[in-house]
């Protein structure tokens, strides 16, 4: 066999396994779904499971209003039982459920595909490592570019892909930002901006305890503030009990060991 014979042979095994490894891993992602459609809260209550050799067993929740859904509709979720298909369409990709709706609640399969555009936007803004699990998160909670730009405004772009989906989750929004800034705190990085969104220390909050004889306080003081539910409320009985002047930290504690409810 002559050498060129051999190197076109190997070219073409070469561009066959490529060909085979790009089908792979474009194959669309599946997996199961239920719903239940909440009329009291106008939204529908998604769960999305997914196994994976790699990851196992994967679910994984989000609501959505239910104009959202693309194909389904009010009388179809409460009917006495329908087969149903929907679409769910974001920048990121479309995942299209098909199954069975019966008084307000459903179950069945979706695939979810990617969008080739939002890859390529996403990588001009810095993200070349999207698998198509984080596709699909980003379709799942609506991650945009927009949003991504929008962030980029305070100083947020380039942010880590989990602090990005966080953000998102939680509604780290750049008005939120600005809130914060406004109370007085300059620029926080965006886990304590989550952290700060997950236990509720928004400006409402900042101002009251500004409002009090605590003054300015840490965010991290704040968030704790938060967790163990140490109000100006709380801190006014205290004082009512004769314990004045205490710090953040004695009042925690008092919350800790419930020593003063």
């Amino acid at each position: 066999m002559n050498k060129a014979l051999l190197r076109m042979i190997v070219m073409l095994l070469c561009m066959a396994t490529l060909s085979f490894t790009m089908s792979i891993a474009q194959e669309p992602l599946t997996g199961q779904w239920t719903a239940e459609w909440k009329s009291e809260a106008n939204e529908v209550e998604m769960m999305l499971n997914r196994r994976s050799e790699k990851f196992g067993n994967n679910m994984s929740s989000v609501n959505l209003t239910p104009d959202k859904l693309q194909g389904l509709t009010r009388t179809q979720a409460f009917s006495a039982g329908t087969s149903v298909n929907f679409r769910l369409v974001r920048e990121a990709g479309t995942l299209t459920c098909d199954g069975w709706f019966k008084e307000g609640k459903g179950a069945g399969h979706w695939t979810f595909t990617r969008d080739q555009n939002f890859i390529s936007e996403m990588r001009r803004l810095g993200y070349n490592d999207l698998t198509e699990e984080r596709l699909l998160i980003c379709a799942t909670h609506d991650v945009n570019t927009r949003f991504i730009q929008e962030l980029k405004t305070p100083g947020y772009d380039h942010s880590p892909f989990d602090q990005l989906i966080a953000a998102r989750i939680f509604k780290v929004t750049p008005a939120f930002i600005r809130e914060v800034q406004a109370a007085g705190y300059e620029r926080q990085s965006l886990e304590k901006l989550v952290a700060m969104r997950i236990h509720g220390v928004d400006g409402a909050f900042i101002k009251s305890v500004q409002a009090s004889e605590l003054g300015q306080q840490p965010i991290d003081k704040l968030i704790a503030m938060r967790i163990f539910k140490v109000t100006p409320d709380f801190i006014q009985r205290m004082k009512d009990r004769g314990m004045k002047d205490l710090t953040i930290d004695q009042l925690i504690s008092l919350r800790i060991h419930n020593i003063a409810k």
